[in-house]
């Protein structure tokens, strides 16, 4: 005969697995109706995106480069890519700024190059949060070299490109400093054209802290997707 103690585990358990289920099917959900709302709005065709970047005076001409990326196939990261490019189409990105230059990273956030936040403009999009509602993750888009994942607990605004294969250090398990060491970081795109542009960034003079952020931040002059 269980004890009381023992009882009340037994129902917790069961509460939990519930609850797990329940979140599960609100997962799946976001990912359908992310899938629909693209195919819907973007086509069936990939999805690239130019993203031009604005570097400091101090790092010479040319001041504008550019670099394409090509969104995670929506069958894979459906609500992911739909998050990202729902800020862009409403040029939430354009005027932020890339603000860490780490060895395995570069790191783009919700501030200008100036270091002005701009958090708020992130917080008023409809139906969405200004950070991911669940960490999605495909083993099947892992965290390669020149993709692009979506950083934090929860995950977002913040995104970031890998200059490194990531997908041990950023999947499943990879950051053991947060709660839910299971989950991963969201790997969204990956850059197909202007490598150029990101190893020039890399060379920016960092900060000597464990962060490595930038010394001068560079900017993201705006993000368009290719139609």
């Amino acid at each position: 005969q269980q004890t009381s103690k023992e009882l009340l585990e037994t129902k917790m358990g069961t509460r939990v697995k519930l609850y797990e289920k329940h979140l599960q099917t609100v997962r799946k959900a976001l990912q359908q109706t992310s899938k629909e709302l693209l195919e819907i709005k973007y086509g069936k065709d990939p999805i690239r995106a130019q993203v031009t970047i604005q570097f400091p005076e101090s790092m010479g001409a040319p001041s504008l480069s550019s670099f394409t990326l090509q969104l995670a196939p929506p069958d894979v990261m459906p609500y992911s890519v739909y998050y990202w490019l729902t800020q862009v189409d409403n040029k939430l990105w354009d005027g932020c700024a890339f603000i860490r230059n780490a060895d395995h990273v570069l790191q783009a956030s919700a501030q200008d190059m100036n270091g002005k936040s701009l958090h708020r403009r992130f917080k008023h999009l409809p139906y969405l949060t200004e950070s991911l509602a669940f960490q999605e993750y495909s083993a099947n888009y892992p965290h390669e070299k020149y993709t692009l994942g979506i950083a934090g607990r929860p995950g977002g605004p913040d995104f970031y490109v890998s200059l490194v294969n990531n997908t041990r250090a950023h999947g499943p398990g990879g950051q053991s400093s947060y709660d839910l060491r299971e989950e991963a970081d969201s790997c969204f795109a990956k850059i197909v054209s202007g490598i150029d542009v990101i190893k020039r960034m890399h060379t920016a003079p960092r900060k000597k802290d464990s962060f490595q952020g930038l010394v001068e931040n560079i900017g993201i002059e705006n993000i368009k997707i290719l139609r």
